[in-house]
């Protein structure tokens, strides 16, 4: 067998092989979406067949029209730039911390913090209702204990402290991902990195900014991405916790597109919200991966 004809027989094979991944993927990732696409220029109920062009309609509306839409997407945002800052900071912090810990206590606290991220939503939201309560709750009744009763509040019913809570809630649910992944990256940074560095005099607080900080800049990147893209598209803490209120403190996008397509019935309006809230979320990712492209480049870090 000639080499050309063995190429192309290794060639075929390959195709062969990812040919189910690529029509998995053209049936139920590009057709949805290029379907979802064409059906926001309608004004398509959701259940009947009639399907109207109305053009640019759905997505003016949204954008001039909906002032709930235009509400929600400031409180989405809001809750995503402090979440990943918060998550992303608190949990690098964290990995730093245990990394230095022995094995026992570095395995015992990895699981505890991990473990809220394998609790369903559901059971998060019921339990931080009951932390969160006015009057029964742990929180309010440790303030009240030390004598700061002045400070107890309804946390989820009071419009200033309502997405606070919120995000309070979900840092705490996501901080064992964040963390966990930026303590294996930590693992992965050779251990004669950080003899020579010692050697050298540079303290824990030295080592953190000018070592572990600039080796675990991908991890960053990762983390920040996944955050973001998580934040953008929140939902069911929201509506388990909240519902959106107190008025529309809470309010974010996916609850307005979950209310204008089930409630309303206008698909073709809460797909032209969709198609906005992918793009901005296709935009920010774009630009937060050229910020950090940046700070890898000054880190010298590929």
């Amino acid at each position: 067998m000639s080499l050309k004809a063995y190429d192309k027989k290794k060639k075929l094979a390959g195709l062969l092989l990812v040919a189910p991944a690529i029509i998995f993927l053209l049936l139920f990732t590009v057709r949805p979406i290029v379907d979802a696409l064409l059906k926001s220029f309608t004004n398509w109920s959701g259940y009947a067949n009639k399907q109207n062009f109305v053009g640019l309609y759905n997505y003016i509306a949204a954008i001039r029209d909906n002032r709930s839409f235009r509400n929600a997407i400031g409180n989405t945002l809001f809750f995503t730039v402090v979440v990943v800052i918060v998550q992303t900071s608190l949990g690098f912090l964290m990995a730093y911390f245990i990394y230095f810990l022995g094995k026992k206590l570095q395995g015992f606290l990895k699981k505890l913090m991990y473990i809220p991220v394998l609790v369903p939503a559901t059971a998060v939201a019921v339990m931080w209702k009951f932390i969160l309560s006015p009057e029964f709750g742990m929180v309010n009744q440790g303030l009240r204990a030390v004598g700061l009763g002045s400070w107890a509040h309804a946390w989820l019913g009071q419009y200033d402290t309502a997405m606070l809570s919120v995000i309070v809630v979900n840092i705490w649910r996501y901080l064992g991902f964040t963390m966990v992944l930026y303590y294996v990256a930590m693992l992965a940074i050779s251990q004669e990195i950080c003899e020579a560095a010692e050697i050298d005099g540079a303290n824990k607080l030295v080592m953190l900014y000018r070592l572990f900080l600039p080796l675990t800049i991908i991890t960053t990147e990762t983390n920040i991405v996944i955050s973001l893209t998580g934040c953008m598209k929140s939902f069911d803490l929201f509506y388990l916790l909240t519902a959106g209120g107190p008025g529309t403190a809470t309010e974010v996008a996916s609850m307005v597109i979950y209310r204008t397509a089930f409630q309303n019935f206008n698909y073709g309006g809460a797909l032209a919200m969709s198609i906005l809230l992918f793009s901005a979320i296709g935009i920010l990712v774009f630009i937060t991966r050229i910020i950090l492209k940046r700070v890898k480049e000054s880190c010298g870090v590929e």
